[in-house]
């Protein structure tokens, strides 16, 4: 894979904005998540977004301790009058870039934006920063549980699917590999079609509340066995815990952890060992793929 060559003026221009997401999402997904010819080569491209992120939290650590965090209390921006919502569930950058040009491939009118998870980046923070009760009571809303079986009414307003999360948790526990990306991705591209084929109205925006953070070695940033130990010695098996009553002062400081609205969450791409059957594809940190969220707003076009 080419070495990622990221201009030292972007960290300036960063600095220099109010809000500096718009550009880390452009660099994302024009520089990193790149078209390729095969699925797996693709997906490889994690490597880059582990240098893109090594880069930023070297050179700009406040865009995960301050500007992330801050962010993240955005509220959910659909016009429910004009439009449907789709949530898929742990749908990241990754997935939507490819899912853009399956759509326009589908003479679907497709524009990629983004936006944000909660703090911590975990569906039940999302569900209450969107106060979702609120939503089902005021919006037809449907859950998908089952991606084989889920007939639709329609006039559905608000659509829930567990998916690709379902997919992406079993992947793998522990060593044991039981899928991989390329077939989830295949998997949630049939699932959006079937979506799409029968929900009624013009516009929709196709959204998630969270991504993740593939947790394996060559994507992760190297830590001291020291340091990974302090660190588990606090967190366990957790991306994020409740910030009572510890004593997780240094860690902060060192860029492991931070401290965010009465959480401890694991900064950027740093991980710890954890015991027994768990999940590569996890979230809860405050890292960009985790935080930052696809925001897919489709047109139909000639369907």
């Amino acid at each position: 894979m080419r070495e990622l060559k990221i201009p030292n003026k972007l960290v300036e221009e960063l600095i220099e904005e109010d809000n500096p997401f718009p550009t880390v999402f452009s660099y994302l997904i024009e520089e990193i998540w790149t078209s390729k010819e095969k699925l797996s080569d693709y997906f490889e491209q994690e490597e880059k977004a582990k240098e893109f992120e090594k880069f930023l939290q070297d050179s700009y650590f406040e865009l995960f301790t301050k500007e992330l965090p801050k962010h993240t209390s955005e509220k959910l921006n659909v016009d429910f009058d004009d439009q449907k919502l789709v949530v898929l569930d742990m749908l990241s950058i990754r997935e939507a870039v490819l899912l853009k040009k399956h759509l326009e491939d589908e003479c679907y009118k497709v524009k990629l934006d983004y936006s944000f998870s909660a703090i911590p980046s975990t569906t039940q923070a999302f569900k209450k920063r969107i106060d979702l009760p609120e939503k089902k009571k005021k919006y037809k809303f449907k859950k998908i549980n089952n991606f084989q079986e889920f007939p639709l009414d329609g006039d559905e307003e608000f659509i829930w699917s567990s998916f690709p999360d379902k997919w992406l948790e079993s992947i793998q526990e522990g060593k044991k590999v039981l899928n991989n990306q390329e077939n989830v991705y295949k998997d949630t591209e049939k699932h959006l079609d079937e979506i799409l084929n029968q929900i009624e109205g013009d516009e929709l925006v196709i959204t998630s509340d969270h991504g993740y953070n593939v947790a394996k070695g060559a994507y992760q940033f190297p830590l001291a066995h020291s340091d990974q130990k302090r660190i588990k010695d606090i967190m366990g098996n957790n991306r994020s815990i409740r910030d009572i009553e510890v004593d997780a002062d240094k860690l902060v400081s060192a860029g492991f952890l931070i401290r965010y609205n009465g959480y401890l969450m694991a900064q950027s791409r740093n991980i710890w060992p954890i015991g027994g059957s768990y999940s590569v594809y996890q979230h809860g940190g405050a890292s960009l793929m985790e935080c930052i969220t696809p925001k897919l707003k489709v047109k139909r076009g000639n369907k």
